[in-house]
């Protein structure tokens, strides 16, 4: 009796000492949040530009927003501008406005400030596609400043997207011949951005012109794409019988923008072609455009094809397409003991697209077999396509892979329960959450629980 005693005092103790410890790391943790908050504010305000350089890394790779305000002021505020202009290109690479009235006085005020900081203000309005730009990138394109005239005539086209005088400019400079020669795949380019009908004619003769050089040609195929005004589908469809591979391929490419019934007979010939990227376009439009008339050359590029992209893009339209043909094809393909592990990975995602509740078991049980077989990118390959999906039969398999010895399928099992909210999973992954062993699994799980029982 006496021995009984001492051990509940003993595993007694053991709790209360683990209660601390748990309490004591919620404080460490803590305590480090604000200790890193504090650094990250001290470096912003008073740090050498390696380190603002270093943070802002950090913050790009963290995703955070947090501390966009402090960059803002220092951005506007530092005497230093390689400071501000790193600030600047992290404000384009995160495509935040904040940056706008700084790069706009940039360009304004041009003639005071250095090379890369013009460089960096014209990359930062292409990408946010700033409209108030279009004055200023029009006086460097007109004034020719060789340094800057490429990214200029390349971000007017995203300023200046459906506006008409834009792309009259362009024109006049591109007929009127007062564009260098180096500059002309720049300015076609921009007309596809800017995306003005007045710019269809110009185009079309440009891709038609077999004595133009074949990049610039296949630039304005892509442009009248991205325009796609029905006036220039007739001449799309004849280049698509172009000698040329390439301009054949930009061609295809180009049909995704247009809806109609012309196209479906274009597309079908492209399964026939030699270049196998072109084979790759028709497969994906196919699926795009859900052309059920596709059905037969996906199934036999599925399995006949020499080049594995082919197969690849032929096996995702058929789960876009979805009817019954494509169903029962991806079924029987799937079982196959020949059928590739990567072709079994895409062809159990397009299942699920095509009837998840009728095929989640099956793609469960292929699962599991590879697990035995010790088939590691089957397995990992299959649990990520089940960790996407949201049904509700899902939870017994989240039950199942939870009390695995296996890590990653804990770490599936998390996956699927988020995904789903299944809040019958609580009380096990709350086990998880104190997983002194793991802290990684643990803060996933803490992570999970808040997901689960967010409302």
């Amino acid at each position: 009796m006496k021995y009984f005693f001492k051990l509940v005092l003993y595993f007694s103790y053991a709790l209360i000492r683990i209660t601390i410890v748990y309490s004591q790391m919620s404080d460490i943790d803590s305590n480090f949040e604000t200790e890193i908050l504090l650094r990250r504010q001290g470096t912003i305000k008073w740090g050498t530009e390696n380190e603002i350089i270093n943070l802002l890394k950090e913050l790009e790779s963290e995703n955070l927003t947090t501390f966009d305000e402090d960059l803002f002021n220092v951005m506007n505020s530092s005497s230093n501008e390689k400071v501000s202009d790193t600030i600047l290109v992290y404000f384009t690479k995160t495509k935040n406005i904040k940056g706008t009235n700084y790069a706009l006085s940039i360009l304004e005020n041009r003639e005071t400030k250095n090379t890369t900081n013009i460089i960096s203000a014209i990359a930062y309005v292409e990408v946010l596609k700033i409209k108030d730009a279009v004055p200023f990138l029009r006086d460097i394109i007109e004034s020719e400043e060789t340094r800057f005239i490429s990214s200029a005539v390349r971000a007017i086209g995203a300023c200046g997207s459906n506006d008409d005088s834009v792309a009259l400019f362009i024109l006049d400079h591109l007929e009127n011949g007062t564009i260098s020669d180096s500059l002309i795949s720049d300015c076609i380019f921009a007309l596809g951005e800017i995306k003005s009908e007045k710019s269809v004619e110009y185009l079309i003769n440009m891709a038609e012109n077999t004595d133009e050089k074949a990049s610039r040609r296949m630039i304005a195929i892509e442009a009248l794409g991205k325009i796609a005004d029905p006036k220039s589908l007739n001449p799309i469809l004849r280049l698509a019988q172009d000698d040329d591979a390439n301009i054949r391929l930009y061609c295809y490419n180009s049909l995704s923008s247009f809806e109609d019934k012309k196209i479906e007979t274009q597309i079908l010939y492209g399964f026939r072609d030699s270049y196998y990227k072109i084979r790759m376009v028709a497969a994906k439009l196919s699926g795009e455009k859900k052309l059920f008339g596709a059905v037969p050359f996906l199934i036999f590029r599925t399995q006949y094809d020499e080049i594995q992209p082919v197969k690849e893009e032929s096996i995702k339209a058929l789960g876009l397409i979805g009817n019954t043909d494509s169903e029962i094809f991806l079924s029987d393909y799937f079982r196959k003991k020949d059928t590739s592990e990567i072709l079994k990975i895409i062809t159990a995602k397009s299942l699920l697209q095509i009837n998840k509740k009728e095929h989640i078991q099956s793609i469960i049980i292929a699962y599991e077999d590879a697990k035995n077989k010790k088939h590691k990118a089957l397995q990992s390959g299959l649990a990520n396509v089940i960790t996407k999906i949201v049904d509700d039969s899902l939870l017994e398999f989240a039950k199942y892979l939870i009390i695995s010895n296996d890590i990653i399928e804990k770490n599936y099992a998390l996956d699927i329960s988020i995904i789903n909210k299944f809040e019958e999973m609580s009380e096990q992954i709350e086990i998880l959450s104190n997983e002194i062993n793991n802290p990684s699994l643990a803060l996933k799980a803490t992570k999970a629980l808040k997901e689960i029982n967010k409302k």
